[in-house]
């Protein structure tokens, strides 16, 4: 199961990498019970992962923002924020970051970000993402059922 929703989420990245720049996409996975940590374990033998209770993953341009709720959505500020700049699969966003701030879900198709995360340096940064966004894709609602797929 963990190793299908990390896939899901590499599908999504490869998509969105090939569309091209510019672009914004906001998923709110209402499913997502792991997050990736490989600074918790060994990745490869699926102990690199934290649990957690759904997710709001932004892509933005090239970059990557996941935030995944600890408890539930109503608890906006209980988050872990992985994120990668020039995201593509040479800089997977593997690492959870220290964080602070809050994360809350406006329904389900509208989320409001103000979160900022300590840099290398120790130093407090804004995320570029903070605001209101329009959630693109709810996961799992808007998966089709039957996916019309070729090869």
């Amino acid at each position: 199961m963990r190793l299908a929703q990390i896939n899901i989420s590499a599908l999504l990245a490869a998509s969105l990498l090939i569309g091209g720049c510019g672009q914004e996409s906001v998923v709110y996975n209402k499913d997502r019970k792991v997050v990736a940590n490989v600074w918790e374990g060994q990745f490869i033998e699926l102990k690199g992962s934290v649990a957690c209770n759904g997710s709001v993953e932004v892509f933005s341009d090239d970059d990557f923002y996941g935030m995944y709720f600890m408890t539930n959505v109503t608890a906006a500020n209980a988050f872990y924020l992985t994120s990668a700049k020039h995201y593509g699969y040479d800089s997977l966003p593997l690492k959870i970051r220290e964080s602070q701030g809050w994360v809350r879900m406006l329904g389900e198709r509208e989320v409001l970000i103000d979160v900022q995360y300590r840099d290398d340096t120790g130093k407090w940064v804004r995320l570029p993402i903070n605001g209101r966004h329009r959630v693109t894709q709810v996961w799992p609602d808007d998966i089709p059922k039957n996916p019309r797929m070729s090869l």
